[in-house]
């Protein structure tokens, strides 16, 4: 229960609830109403749980009523739209600023904290990031200015989303290899602290003490 309640199990959520997303709305499956509000709700709550990972990493106080308020409003227009057959619009807007609003606030914290500790590592995801956010908002301007109710249909394969599919396919990329660094620094700073310290008082060790020195 603690793992999962720690940064491992936000990234294993993270994960899941993408690739579940990925597998409700993926291109062999019938596109309907239902799968794509499914679809919808299961990325915003996987940006979530990435965004609370994040936090978490760097002992930051995770924003857990924005999180809240963007899955809820996103999931209520989901459901909005399925039930009534409207507000498809508004549900693209709303996915699409939860989404960029999560990909901009973790690519400020991952500059913010990330560059003294991991600086290759923390400016390819933030550029990354960043590239993914600002990719959104122009397809949100695009969704816009065609004025009709669209699906964000980030992993469907089409010959017009191949720019966004393209995008996230780098992203996860990216993620992936930040999510593997992430984990062996923070294992390594744990076998540190086990050689360093004794077990029972929690003290500095022999090893410790010169290390210190």
């Amino acid at each position: 229960t603690h793992s999962w309640r720690g940064v491992e199990g936000h990234f294993a959520a993270f994960w899941f609830l993408f690739a579940a997303g990925v597998f409700v709305h993926a291109p062999l499956q019938a596109s309907t109403g239902a799968s794509r509000a499914a679809a919808n709700l299961l990325l915003v709550a996987a940006l979530a749980c990435h965004h609370r990972a994040i936090a978490l990493y760097w002992r930051l106080p995770p924003r857990d009523g924005l999180a809240l308020l963007a899955v809820g409003a996103t999931g209520l227009a989901s459901l909005l739209t399925h039930l009534t057959g409207r507000g498809g619009m508004l549900r693209a807007v709303l996915v699409h600023l939860a989404v960029a609003a999560f990909l901009f606030s973790m690519v400020a914290m991952v500059w913010r904290h990330g560059r003294s500790s991991m600086p290759r590592v923390a400016s390819a995801l933030a550029a990354a990031l960043l590239l993914l956010g600002l990719a959104l908002l122009a397809r949100l301007g695009w969704l816009l200015h065609q004025g009709t109710p669209s699906e964000v249909s980030l992993v469907r394969i089409a010959m017009g989303n191949l720019p966004m599919v393209t995008a996230v396919v780098l992203v996860g990329g990216f993620i992936n290899l930040a999510h593997i660094q992430f984990l062996l620094n923070r294992l390594m700073s744990r076998l540190l602290t086990q050689a360093e310290t004794d077990t029972l008082t929690g003290v500095l060790n022999r090893r410790g003490l010169l290390a210190r020195l």
